[in-house]
């Protein structure tokens, strides 16, 4: 199959340009530590099928033949370690000029920590807080935490939204993926 497309290429009269079809997804962010929040997915963006985010499929790429493109797989984010700390976002992924974002981190259970992070899709909050916003196109926001406890909200998938943490302990599921 490759010699066939390498011999196609290759013959006169080939086109200097080629459509290539992607699928670009982001490493997912870190939860938080201590009766933390959940972590969102990284970024989900692809030309064939459904993006994240309820996404619809992107342009292909088009690429020229002998050119080179940038290609970075995004890391996924640490969890909260340190006593009540919050996760880190998910690393960024590059295919060509198609980025996705990292993942947005899980809140954790301590002062300034409690907020989640934004990123691809968002993180989980704590505290009476609203979940991070998700990037557009790519996955959606993390789960609120509607009340106080130990519970801490789901991250958002690519799929769906992060779950709601409900009472004292019952935490939030995480997002549905693609």
């Amino acid at each position: 199959m490759i010699g066939n497309l390498v011999s196609s290429i290759l013959s006169p009269g080939a086109p200097a340009t080629v459509s290539v079809d992607f699928l670009v997804i982001a490493g997912g962010g870190g939860g938080g530590a201590n009766y933390g929040a959940g972590a969102g997915a990284g970024g989900y963006r692809t030309s064939y099928g459904t993006s994240g985010g309820g996404g619809s499929a992107e342009s292909a790429l088009s690429c020229a033949l002998g050119s080179g493109f940038t290609v970075t797989v995004g890391a996924g984010g640490t969890g909260g370690n340190q006593g009540s700390s919050a996760g880190t976002q998910g690393g960024s992924s590059v295919f060509s000029t198609v980025t996705s974002t990292g993942g947005g981190f899980g809140a954790g259970n301590d002062g300034g920590t409690r907020l989640p992070g934004a990123g691809g899709s968002g993180g989980g909050a704590r505290d009476n807080l609203a979940g991070a916003a998700g990037t557009a196109n790519q996955g959606f926001d993390g789960g609120d935490k509607t009340s106080d406890g130990y519970a801490g909200a789901g991250g958002g998938g690519a799929g769906a939204l992060g779950g709601n943490a409900a009472g004292f302990s019952t935490a939030g599921n995480g997002g549905a993926g693609v």
